[in-house]
């Protein structure tokens, strides 16, 4: 059996030290929202002219048992002798949206698109 805890995460009765994060709207109510964003810069350092610039925004929305997941992301990487000198690297785009109908069951539906120039170390 499963119960909901403060923190909008699941918990599981017979071992309650076990939580599992979850994109539902288990808790149902009003419109909640979250934002976040996170970046990484490898400078070029050694003059090796292999920087790299990689960036991410991602959101959620919660409402009524109703919840939205996405994400962008773009890397770029140095294309010259100069660091303003840039090419692009990879994007993605990441959207799921579904509805919570019982605590056990939650149509949803997802869609992703990666693009990447070339197999990206740690990406694909």
């Amino acid at each position: 059996m499963l119960a909901r805890d403060p923190h909008r995460q699941v918990v599981i009765d017979k071992h309650p030290h076990v939580i599992i994060p979850t994109d539902s709207d288990m808790e149902g109510g009003g419109f909640r929202a979250a934002l976040g964003a996170a970046s990484y810069m490898a400078l070029d350092l050694d003059e090796d002219n292999a920087s790299t610039l990689r960036g991410t925004v991602d959101g959620m929305t919660k409402y009524s048992g109703f919840s939205t997941i996405a994400a962008v992301y773009v890397g770029s990487k140095q294309a010259g002798a100069d660091f303003g000198d840039r090419a692009l690297e990879a994007t993605d785009l990441s959207a799921q949206a579904g509805y919570l109908i019982t605590p056990h069951f939650e149509p949803v539906i997802r869609y992703g698109a990666v693009a990447a120039k070339a197999a990206v170390h740690g990406l694909i």
